[in-house]
């Protein structure tokens, strides 16, 4: 933490959200903005829906702040999946295309991301019960969206 930041998310030692966005430099009356949205249980059905949905969360997070324009938000694109799975790698395309689209229509920028593709862990339990049992967990496919403001009014 530095002295600009006037209004973090998370607070305590066990960083507890407490706020929907963070706000840097508020005593210049001047700030950035930030605030994050995901929403991985609507993924299981409709990853289309659960990437508008994120970035939806991630505006709507913001509401309390005063911005000069929606153009000027900008959004980090984090993206979860399991790609070694068809399905999944089909998931990850039409959350892609669904959040790329709704980009579109409100004229928001996407300029950086990430992705986490080895989404999926596989282990045997060699217990001494005899079940010689194979477990595999797979991350569903998912968006995290952290959204920007490069200015706003406080």
């Amino acid at each position: 933490m530095n002295g600009l930041v006037y209004r973090d998310q998370l607070i305590g030692n066990k960083q507890v959200p407490v706020s929907d966005y963070a706000a840097f430099d508020q005593l210049k009356q001047q700030c950035q903005v930030f605030s994050i949205g995901e929403k991985p249980s609507i993924a299981i059905s409709n990853p289309e829906a659960s990437t508008r949905m994120a970035m939806a969360e991630a505006i709507t997070n913001v509401c309390g702040v005063v911005h000069d324009s929606i153009d000027r938000l900008t959004f980090s694109a984090n993206w979860m999946s399991s790609t070694k799975l068809p399905d999944e790698r089909g998931d990850l395309m039409r959350g892609v295309e669904s959040v790329v689209n709704l980009a579109d229509e409100l004229g928001i920028s996407i300029p950086v991301g990430k992705d986490s593709l080895s989404m999926k862990v596989s282990w045997k339990d060699d217990s001494d019960k005899g079940d010689n049992f194979t477990y595999d967990f797979k991350y569903v496919s998912f968006l995290k969206c952290k959204r920007f403001a490069p200015e706003c009014n406080s």
